[in-house]
């Protein structure tokens, strides 16, 4: 029988030993060059539809709606973005893509391999820390697949709302009607310690930094390369997670103003 994706329901992320490499692993790498090499083949075609991302994304209709224009240039955080999923598919269907900078937050050595796979793209800057950003206040900051990875997420939050994003975009947020608890990720030859939370415990911290929830939705992608509801028939039924969710909001001055 194969190992399940997750294992153990744990209180704390600290409680979970991780083993291997995990998302820094060969495998990982080597798949990741694999994805960019075919969004860049899309990325060149000439047809005006583009095809269905290899990471699903809500950001460029974020992005469209949010009216950058060439004189009022606006940046985007995306962290943990990796080599560019997120943003390959926002270059190829935003027509505003050319008036954001885009700056993606990762570890050194992604940051490298980014730098060299996509060195054309000017618009595009990677980061190997908030430290390292030299902007006053971002227009989206977005996170797609990765809160559920830091272990202190509410820290990590702070110091990113401290930038004062117009908004803030969570796609594919392992988050629901269920307590919040860690549990060990099987990955390859890795145990990658995670969380699932509590959706309103989320919410609840981003009202406490002057946010409003805009929008929520169910985040449909594929599992295990399918579309299904998530494998977690082995948990105890509270703990059991059918769809991660996308998350929108927006600062209070946004929304008081519109």
């Amino acid at each position: 029988m194969d190992k399940p994706i997750w294992e153990g329901v744990y209180q704390d992320i600290g409680e979970i030993k991780a083993v291997g490499a995990g998302f820094s692993s060969n495998t990982w790498v080597d798949q990741s060059k694999l994805k960019v090499e075919q969004y860049l083949a899309d990325l060149n075609d000439s047809d005006l539809i583009p095809p269905v991302p290899i990471r699903p994304t809500s950001l460029p209709l974020i992005a469209a709606m949010a009216k950058a224009s060439q004189k009022d240039r606006k940046d985007i955080i995306d962290f943990g973005g990796g080599l560019g999923f997120s943003y390959l598919s926002f270059v190829q269907s935003c027509s505003r893509a050319r008036n954001y900078d885009y700056h993606i937050i990762e570890s050194s050595g992604i940051c490298d391999l980014g730098r060299e796979s996509l060195a054309d793209h000017d618009s595009l800057f990677f980061h190997e820390s908030i430290a390292d950003l030299r902007i006053e206040r971002a227009e989206i900051l977005y996170i797609n697949s990765v809160l559920q990875y830091i272990a202190d997420w509410k820290s990590l939050l702070g110091h990113l709302l401290d930038l004062k994003p117009e908004y803030v975009l969570l796609d594919d947020l392992p988050a629901g009607e269920i307590p919040t608890f860690a549990t060990a990720q099987n990955y390859y030859e890795s145990k990658i310690p995670r969380w699932f939370f509590n959706v309103r415990e989320i919410v609840s911290y981003f009202e406490s930094r002057d946010y409003c929830l805009e929008y929520k939705s169910t985040f449909v992608a594929p599992v295990l390369g399918k579309i299904q509801e998530k494998p977690m028939s082995h948990f105890p039924a509270r703990y059991r997670l059918a769809y991660p969710c996308t998350l929108l909001f927006s600062f209070k001055t946004v929304a008081s103003a519109a």
